[in-house]
């Protein structure tokens, strides 16, 4: 009898093991990710100051400071701008928005 048993749940272990990593593929295969949860105790190098479920808000930088050192602008300061460029440039220079004035 004992034998019996545990056949029958070795047979629903697998079976719920392959729905299991048939759910898991076809949430894959959608798109979408499993995260585990977080574990209780953080290890202790974390930074207690922001908890990992705790969102960060952007720093907003200077405006206006120009392209970033990695922008082609920055790469090829001897190439001119485009059409396009030059009248975001003017844009950007007399405060306008992206659609004051535009037809």
């Amino acid at each position: 009898m004992r034998t019996e048993r545990g056949r029958a749940a070795r047979r629903i272990g697998r079976a719920l093991r392959r729905a299991a990593a048939a759910v898991t593929d076809a949430v894959i295969g959608a798109g979408c990710l499993w995260m585990p949860p977080l574990p209780l105790d953080p290890p202790p190098e974390a930074d207690r100051r922001h908890p990992a479920t705790e969102t960060r808000q952007p720093v907003a930088g200077p405006l206006r400071a120009g392209p970033p050192a990695a922008h082609p602008e920055r790469l090829r300061p001897d190439l001119p701008l485009t059409a396009t460029e030059r009248a975001l440039a003017r844009q950007l220079a007399s405060g306008a928005g992206p659609s004051d004035g535009i037809p």
